[in-house]
């Protein structure tokens, strides 16, 4: 990064429900672009205005109108503001990774393509009984066999950058030992207050859905249902979060959390052997698209996948049953749902069909899963990809974590139906390594890792070659 002066933010953090409030500031130690601009100082007396209007109307007239009209003033405001302050990296690395890994897959596919014109030459080299056309063959093939050496090169260099950029990904996302010790504190604290229902320090019914640490912006961000109905104000909660424990360590977001579930869109057709990322539809809705299969598991000596709770019961149902694809036949029936904002967002289903430790790519081709991921793989900015039954393939990298619930941050774009879908990194070729499930979005897909569901009381474990 270039280096420019840093601009101080000191402004006092007021929330309110309805809106997403998001506010960034600096954190010593680390290195993040400000863009020197005489407009922070006025935006921040503009929106502790909006919010002393907001508040007095609120205890005055109590008009639900003016007060609606007064947040979406302060909304305006408050995105202006985060877009001048917001922490981005220099470069876009998880472009760049692509635009060299979509490079070597074509390069491989030339590589494919001149060793099956080299295999047919020497086929006709060693058969032909012409002595003059055999110099002009095994020229033929000398001159292809070079072509590779090159494009072998090329596609090593290519390799070469991708891990460099991986690195200064890695780097990026970084936290000083002691930040990050000061982020997972605050995470426990609120995980243990806010979100566990079983904690004893819980404080009852609140309007906290998720709190998740961002290697981004180097604060814990806590997501507040805004349309939640609660014992506690949005608003005073927010306020009273951000003001015990530091405007330097928490972001707030006012939003309505969305399930990557049921949004309706035209599935995959029927697989069979199953294999991730295809489409599920849940017994007691036949029609509709519920989610994505993970990938093939074990749980004792029974055999299945894993997928995320909501594809399964999204609504408290009580469905176990699942259909493969929408309106397909029933192909098995779940044996564990965890889902709550501090169980994670998991299932297994036992299977009744058969089930391959693949992820779909086309209707006649898979990746392979080989391996699955340590727990200490899951490093903010490593880059990933997933497969869900609506969008399919797509890519991006991690972006944090939500510890108390085994999950993991990402930008990478998903749609509704790609819930349960899998997530996973390309170790070679088609060879790749599972890293867990889809579970929600946010800006990016959320995952459940598969060590939360090996370490966990059920002892889940993913299926490899």
């Amino acid at each position: 990064m270039k280096n420019k002066k840093m601009t101080t933010i000191n402004a006092k953090t007021i929330l309110f429900a309805g809106l997403i409030l998001t506010l960034i500031v600096p954190i010593a130690g680390i290195n993040i672009v400000r863009a020197e601009n005489n407009q922070i100082p006025q935006l921040e007396q503009q929106m502790e205005q909006k919010i002393k209007q907001i508040q007095q109307e609120s205890e005055l007239s109590k008009n639900s109108e003016i007060i609606k009209n007064l947040e979406s003033d302060y909304y305006e405001l408050n995105q202006a503001y985060n877009e001048i302050t917001q922490i981005t990296p220099k470069i876009d690395y998880v472009n760049e990774w692509k635009t060299r890994d979509l490079q070597i897959m074509a390069l491989d596919a030339q590589q494919r393509a001149s060793q099956k014109a080299i295999d047919t030459l020497q086929e006709n080299l060693d058969s032909t009984i012409i002595t003059d056309l055999k110099p002009v063959l095994k020229e033929e093939i000398k001159q292809m066999q070079n072509e590779m050496n090159k494009r072998d090169q090329k596609i090593n260099s290519l390799k070469q950058e991708i891990i460099e950029l991986e690195r200064q990904s890695i780097e990026f996302h970084k936290l000083t030992p002691q930040l990050e010790q000061k982020l997972n504190d605050i995470e426990k604290y609120l995980s243990n207050t806010h979100v566990d229902e079983k904690s004893s320090d819980f404080v009852g019914e609140n309007p906290v859905e998720v709190i998740r640490i961002d290697n981004v912006q180097k604060k814990v961000v806590v997501m507040i249902d805004k349309e939640r109905s609660s014992v506690f104000s949005p608003a005073v909660l927010a306020q009273r979060l951000v003001n015990t424990l530091g405007s330097e360590y928490v972001m707030i977001e006012f939003a309505v959390p969305e399930l990557v579930s049921c949004t309706g869109s035209t599935p995959m057709s029927e697989c069979r052997p199953l294999v991730g990322g295809i489409a599920l539809a849940r017994y007691d809705a036949p029609t509709t698209l519920a989610g994505s299969i993970g990938y093939k598991a074990t749980k004792g000596t029974d055999t299945g996948f894993v997928t995320a709770a909501h594809v399964v019961d999204f609504s408290g149902t009580g469905n176990t049953k699942m259909l493969q694809p929408v309106n397909g036949a029933q192909v098995g029936t779940a044996t564990i749902i965890k889902q709550g904002r501090s169980n994670g967002d998991y299932a297994f289903v036992k299977t009744t069909v058969s089930i391959n430790d693949d992820i779909f790519i086309n209707s006649s081709s898979a990746y392979d899963i080989a391996s699955y991921a340590s727990s200490s793989e899951h490093t903010s900015g490593s880059f990933l990809y997933k497969v869900g039954a609506t969008s399919n393939l797509s890519w991006g990298s991690i972006t944090g974590s939500i510890p108390s619930a085994g999950m993991i941050t990402t930008s990478i774009p998903v749609s509704g139906g790609d819930s349960g879908g899998s997530v996973f990194k390309v170790i070679s070729g088609t060879s790749v390594k599972i890293f867990g499930h889809i579970t929600e979005n946010h800006s990016g897909a959320y995952y459940t890792t598969v060590n939360h569901l090996i370490n966990g009381i059920y002892n889940i474990v993913p299926a490899t070659t």
